[in-house]
């Protein structure tokens, strides 16, 4: 009996020794899961902030190319709108290349037919103008007050007509035939005292009116402002003036000087 006690004593010291072994086995297991658990939540921080770093990076990265590809845009659409404006320039210039050349062409065939050996004056008006001598003319289709026509002809760089002899009356006269239109001709500062658009006074000599005119209307209304008629289509009468209140609507005749006067030499 003391044997078999004996016995179980020397077989249990083994197990507790293993239970003690084991109990310290876990503990050191926890500790190291426990370990490993932080070191992983650790890595795994450190990863999320910098893949946040990378997209925040990324996305100030994003505006400034996103900027980058406005400014490009814009950059892009101010380059075509220089081309076009250049284009437009380019093709206007062209145009007044080939009318030059078309002119150039003209003289020297006038150069030959003529056999001239030194040329004159050859003057150039817009489309739609008439010329005569180193003057251009645009004759209105329009109706308006004087001081409406007075403001479209400064708008076209010429002023109303004005009158300085009387092959121009004569030339003029033939042109408006059968209509009426106003000139540069008013006395709106002071009564009977009439001034041209270019500020000179009406030269006593060189008066074209129309038989009884000015008139002011015998006084009952005011005539300032001065027109040129031509009312018979059946008879030339060169001396048409009339004065008329500013305020009708009439056509009216512009004038300028040529855009460009050249010197031209013809070989013999």
């Amino acid at each position: 009996m003391k044997q078999e006690v004996t016995n179980v004593r020397i077989h249990s010291e083994p197990c507790s020794e293993y239970l003690e072994s084991t109990g310290e086995n876990k503990a050191l297991s926890s500790q190291h899961y426990s370990t490993l658990v932080h070191v992983t939540l650790t890595m795994m921080a450190l990863l999320v902030i910098k893949l946040l770093i990378v997209l925040v990076f990324m996305a100030v990265m994003n505006n400034q190319a996103f900027s980058i590809f406005q400014k490009c845009i814009a950059d892009n659409k101010d380059v075509n709108s220089t081309f076009q404006n250049l284009q437009t320039k380019f093709e206007h210039l062209q145009s007044k290349y080939s009318k030059l050349e078309g002119w150039s062409q003209s003289v020297n065939q006038s150069c030959e037919l003529s056999k001239i050996t030194k040329g004159g004056n050859y003057i150039i008006c817009p489309d739609g103008w008439l010329k005569k001598n180193s003057s251009c003319y645009f004759v209105s289709r329009e109706s308006m007050p004087w001081n409406s026509a007075k403001e479209d002809c400064l708008s076209r760089q010429s002023k109303l007509l004005v009158i300085n002899s009387e092959s121009e009356q004569i030339f003029i006269s033939k042109t408006i035939r059968c209509d009426t239109f106003w000139i540069g001709l008013n006395d709106m500062d002071t009564e009977s005292t009439f001034v041209w658009e270019d500020g000179n006074a009406l030269d006593s000599n060189k008066q074209f009116w129309s038989e009884g005119q000015p008139d002011n209307y015998n006084g009952s209304e005011e005539e300032d402002c001065v027109t040129i008629r031509y009312p018979y289509c059946n008879k030339y009468d060169f001396k048409n003036w009339n004065d008329l209140n500013c305020t009708y609507k009439l056509k009216y005749i512009c004038e300028k000087e040529a855009d460009s006067v050249f010197r031209l030499f013809c070989e013999k």
